[in-house]
């Protein structure tokens, strides 16, 4: 990255990244060209590039030298990048890839969106592979949608399927959130 100008500063990223300094620059290999900023800064001797994090999808470019420092900030469309590589894996998985179903529904499941979705691909792991993971999993997905009478019975089977093949702390959650999902028993 190299800024043109002060008086009229532009950044300007190159498709070249062995050129050093302005001798052998052409605009032609530019890939992105935007205006920015410089502000006053303390003393840096050494030409200095950070980037900072933002949150979970932004985060700041920040150049110094000298008494100078530019920066602009970098955005991601992290659900759209997420959401496009599990399409193109889900698109490319045989029934035995139990495993990408699994990424598939984990990630709806966290999000809290296209529950629907996460159901069916938490079913085709299942389908794949019957394991704990994958039995837990299609009955959280079923929670989600409201049918816990359905995944009570998923959970119970995970938990019995956990038992020395899961650490003990794992069944031990399993355990917790079925004593949560259970209805109470009636007093005596």
């Amino acid at each position: 990255m190299t800024v043109r100008s002060v008086r009229s500063p532009i950044a300007s990223l190159s498709r070249q990244a062995r050129t050093w300094g302005s001798y052998s620059y052409k605009a032609s290999e530019d890939v992105l060209r935007f205006d920015v900023k410089p502000e006053p800064a303390s003393m840096t001797e050494w030409l200095t590039y950070s980037v900072v994090p933002l949150g979970p999808d932004a985060l700041e470019i920040e150049f110094r030298w000298e008494r100078l420092r530019v920066a602009f900030r970098v955005a991601f469309d992290v659900d759209g990048l997420v959401r496009k590589s599990l399409d193109e894996a889900l698109a490319a998985a045989g029934p035995t890839d139990w495993e990408v179903y699994v990424q598939a529904a984990r990630y709806d499941l966290e999000k809290g969106t296209n529950l629907e979705k996460a159901l069916v691909h938490a079913s085709k792991a299942l389908q794949g592979k019957e394991t704990f993971w994958t039995l837990e999993l299609k009955a959280r997905a079923l929670d989600r949608l409201g049918r816990r009478e359905e995944a009570i019975p998923l959970l119970v089977k995970a938990i019995a399927s956990s038992r020395g093949q899961a650490p003990a702390a794992y069944t031990e959650g399993l355990e917790k959130t079925l004593a949560e999902w259970s209805p109470p028993k009636p007093s005596r």
